[in-house]
């Protein structure tokens, strides 16, 4: 429905007439979906302040058929594109914090969840992330490549996976693309490792201290841990390369 300040122009006999003529000839067709059109769109979206310029609210360049299904998809992709530019704004402000002596120092958006696997490090970003968050798992990215399920995947995939994993971390570390919160999923029981990566990524090191009795209870468990000795003894070394 048009807003108050617009009412008069889509009434007006100019936009009518341009209307009704630039829908003939696209002969009446949706210009994205090639289904009957309902719709004259304007690709720049018309404000308070360009409705009265011709160039853009009568410009044949910038209309569109669209049929309601791709109109409703067009504005909300704008206004999802609109929100995201506002996190991006906000986030400028919000990624700032003070450190104990009042610096300004860089807020984290970055989190490390490590700890043995079975431990719990799935379950607690599922509960913890957001909408908008991303997550870096290798056993995901495994599966995705395999185009399984959960942990049933070949182990043929991991040089793969580990070179698609550290492209996610080389885009994180730049900040690159707009995320929320982003969050590595991974084992890193050399204390080295773990806060070289956290140095590198701008990251806070969250710890999954589950006792090895347990993640060995909870692999038992797990149907989806196919190769129960294998998981048994990934769990085992993992313990014994512990640094805290």
């Amino acid at each position: 429905m048009a807003k108050e300040w617009a009412k008069p122009f889509y009434k007006s006999k100019a936009w009518q007439d341009c209307r009704e003529a630039y829908f003939v000839s696209r002969h009446g067709l949706c210009e994205l979906c090639n289904k009957p059109g309902e719709e004259v769109h304007h690709k720049i979206f018309l404000t308070p302040e360009n409705i009265n310029d011709p160039n853009i609210s009568l410009n044949w360049d910038n209309l569109q058929v669209l049929c309601k299904t791709c109109h409703n998809a067009v504005h909300e992709k704008a206004y999802e594109m609109h929100r995201q530019k506002q996190h991006r704004n906000r986030s400028v402000a919000n990624n700032l914090c003070f450190d104990e002596d009042g610096n300004i120092i860089e807020k984290k958006n970055v989190f490390i969840i490590w700890g043995p696997p079975a431990s719990g490090k799935t379950t607690y970003v599922k509960e913890h992330k957001g909408k908008y968050d991303i997550v870096v798992d290798l056993d995901s990215i495994m599966a995705a490549l395999c185009m399984t399920e959960g942990k049933d995947r070949t182990e043929d995939a991991l040089p793969f996976a580990l070179e698609v994993r550290e492209l996610l971390f080389s885009l994180i570390a730049q900040r690159k693309y707009y995320f929320e919160t982003a969050w590595i999923i991974a084992g890193l029981p050399e204390k080295k490792r773990r806060e070289e990566l956290a140095k590198r990524l701008r990251a806070e090191l969250i710890h999954i201290d589950t006792p090895k009795e347990v993640c060995l209870a909870r692999a038992r468990a797990d149907d989806e841990r196919k190769d129960k000795q294998t998981q048994y003894r990934i769990i085992e070394k993992y313990f014994e390369k512990l640094e805290l």
